[in-house]
């Protein structure tokens, strides 16, 4: 696939008897979309932090909405070149912000 297009969602087919299909944009390496046997479609970018490869989903396909999806997608990328891994971040936010709950309700 070259670059993603919302006519290239639209044309892309999920093989049969399969649950869903990948298809990732030439122009921006690591974006792409993943569309389901449903026709839904959900946008997602994917990088790697040393060993680590992480998939993170920007949202789901909606007409029109592809450039500033894009745009974020070029941001979570470029900061995965400088180190910064967005979605460990996330991830560990999520554990204090749970244990701090936890805490809380003590």
């Amino acid at each position: 696939m070259t670059k993603l297009t919302d006519q290239s969602f639209r044309s892309l087919q999920v093989p049969e008897g399969a649950k869903d299909v990948q298809a990732f944009d030439d122009e921006l390496p690591g974006f792409g979309v993943r569309k389901f046997a449903s026709g839904k479609a959900s946008l997602f970018v994917k990088y790697s932090i040393g060993t680590q490869q992480r998939p993170k989903t920007l949202g789901p396909w909606v007409p029109g909405t592809l450039p500033a999806i894009r745009k974020e997608a070029a941001v979570v990328l470029a900061q995965a070149r400088l180190g910064k891994d967005v979605v460990g971040e996330a991830r560990k936010a999520q554990q204090e912000a749970a244990k701090a709950k936890t805490w809380a309700g003590s």
